[in-house]
């Protein structure tokens, strides 16, 4: 089995041409929302929830997982970290799937900071500042923005996890956008109008994220983009398309199955 981390548009096309290349493939995703769209996909095993050491050891264990690819979000290093981690001492090849990262040309409203902390140096009192950061960020961004004196408007996934995080944390329901992207040019300049933004929080999402779309957005309603930079990791091997996925994949020896991917037996669930 290969066994994909996945929870983004990139791992779940992975997925799909895995499958479509006759191997037998697992998955794991965070939300309710992500497992659903695996289910769709033809999915059969599907561990939903946060890994530690000793879960991801026995999922991969269980399921005679023979390669695990880690198509996670590019900022969600903490996991990446721990699948490095575990499959190395596993001996279980670990191959990285990304997206590249979107090129951003110069431009005096686009600002790169290094991380989210950053970020409360750049804003000023009684801004409108549009996170499109997701749910995550939430926790760190709510009591800066009250700190700096800002108003902070959210755009998070429209799951119920996203929605009670921001009521729990404090986000007024009217500065809640609960959308599934991407988002087109037209849409972002209507929501950046709609909203009266200052300034809108982005990552490098690259193509697929639609990174572009925002910053272009962005600046041409002369609203500050702050970017916070991919963190960087040291990986044993990165694949950055599909293509190149495969051919590593099938480079460290995966036996193929002979089952076509909606009939692939189900595998150990992890306890």
């Amino acid at each position: 089995m290969i066994f994909v981390l996945a929870g983004t548009t990139e791992s779940r096309a992975a997925i799909s041409a895995l499958q479509n290349a006759g191997h037998r493939v697992g998955a794991s995703v965070v939300t309710a929302f992500g497992s659903n769209l695996l289910t769709r996909q033809g999915v059969t095993y599907i561990n939903q929830g946060r890994f530690d050491e000793h879960t991801l050891t026995t999922a991969l264990l269980d399921n005679q997982v023979q390669c695990l690819v880690d198509a996670t979000h590019p900022y969600a290093i903490e996991i990446s970290k721990l699948a490095m981690k575990v499959a190395a001492a596993l001996q279980i090849p670990y191959i990285r799937y990304e997206r590249q990262a979107g090129d951003v040309h110069e431009h005096p409203l686009v600002k790169h900071v290094q991380n989210l902390e950053e970020v409360e140096t750049l804003i000023k009192p009684n801004q409108r500042v549009f996170s499109t950061l997701g749910s995550k960020s939430l926790p760190v961004l709510v009591p800066m923005m009250k700190r700096v004196g800002a108003e902070l408007i959210v755009r998070v996934l429209p799951c119920t996890e996203s929605i009670q995080l921001c009521e729990q944390i404090g986000v007024d329901l009217a500065n809640i956008v609960a959308m599934k992207g991407p988002f087109t040019e037209m849409l972002n300049t209507a929501l950046f109008r709609q909203y009266n933004i200052d300034v809108m929080l982005t990552k490098e999402s690259g193509h697929s994220g639609g990174f572009h779309e925002k910053i272009k957005s962005a600046s041409e309603l002369d609203i500050t983009s702050l970017v916070i930079r991919r963190p960087e990791l040291l990986y044993p091997e990165i694949a950055d398309t599909i293509e190149q996925l495969i051919e590593k994949v099938t480079g460290v020896g995966i036996e193929q199955s002979n089952q076509s991917s909606a009939h692939q037996e189900r595998c150990q669930p992890i306890t």
